[in-house]
């Protein structure tokens, strides 16, 4: 009996001792990751920053485009890749006219039907008045679909505010949200800053037409060499190099050991220039979590 009892005592011991390594290791395991975490946060900061000066930099030749061109940057034994996004390539929310919002949502849905409805409910949502556009949603629309909010009535305050408007659901939001804007000062938008997808839409192209362009113009160049190549290819011959109005900044950091953080901030340059004031002002800052696609990921494409 007495050795069965030692022989269960020593049993239970065993139990424990695992028990409790297990969870020091979890917790090691936990701690381990949140201050990798942390430091590849800071090291995505500090990218930020080294955006902000590369955009000031005096000589055009070597300043950064803010065309989306991926910057890689080695900073503190980590790797960063830097993105910069000019908002004034961007269609803005607030000020775009109902022609360029049709030729927006028609882009990636060519049901006309809808891409007048939703125009006529963006200009619903950020008019001033309740008066209802011969397409579009005011709060009676709105109550008839269940929603218990109504429309802002005043200019959209953030990008994100476009999903609650009528008829724009989360999956044509994902694709309108790297097109779209609030913080460009003027409605026209900036052929020479503007990705390809919104000069096709400025065209009222979809996404099939612009691919059948885009294909067709390779056959005619095919053969050609790399000048005239260039000379055709108007996004080489963009001048890119601005320092004035609002951008995005992408900064993704790895860690040697694999970890990533990645933030995304829009900033937008003081003009005038105030003495001893930051050169910039920052409008929206967060970190993202579940980004669709990494910097690095998409720099290895």
């Amino acid at each position: 009996m007495a050795l069965v009892l030692v022989l269960w005592v020593v049993t239970l011991l065993t139990i424990m001792a695992g028990s409790f390594a297990l969870s020091i290791r979890r917790e090691a395991s936990v701690i381990s990751s949140v201050r990798d975490s942390a430091e590849a946060s800071a090291i995505a900061r500090a990218g930020i920053i080294i955006a902000q000066k590369m955009l000031l930099n005096p000589d055009k030749n070597e300043r950064w485009l803010a065309d989306g061109t991926v910057y890689p940057v080695e900073y503190g034994g980590a790797e960063i890749r830097i993105k910069i996004v000019s908002e004034q390539g961007k269609i803005n929310l607030n000020k775009a006219k109902k022609k360029l919002l049709e030729n927006m949502v028609k882009y990636f849905d060519d049901e006309d039907d809808r891409a007048v409805k939703i125009a006529d409910a963006i200009l619903d949502w950020r008019d001033t008045n309740d008066l209802v556009r011969l397409h579009g949603a005011e709060k009676a629309q709105y109550q008839d679909e269940g929603l218990k909010y109504e429309p802002r009535n005043k200019p959209f305050q953030s990008i994100e505010e476009l999903q609650l408007v009528l008829g724009v659901d989360q999956e044509l939001y994902k694709k309108l949200e790297p097109l779209i804007t609030i913080y460009s000062k003027k409605g026209n938008v900036d052929k020479n800053t503007a990705s390809e997808t919104v000069l096709a839409i400025l065209e009222g192209q979809t996404q099939e037409q612009q691919e059948e362009k885009r294909q067709k113009k390779e056959t005619e160049i095919k053969d050609e060499q790399d000048e005239l190549s260039n000379l055709f290819d108007p996004k080489k011959n963009k001048n890119k190099s601005i320092i004035q109005g609002a951008f995005t900044i992408f900064s993704e950091a790895k860690l040697e050991n694999g970890a990533k953080s990645m933030i995304k901030t829009i900033i937008r340059r003081m003009s005038p220039p105030i003495k001893g004031k930051p050169p910039f002002l920052v409008s929206s800052w967060s970190r993202l979590y579940s980004s669709d696609v990494s910097l690095f990921e998409a720099e290895e494409e």
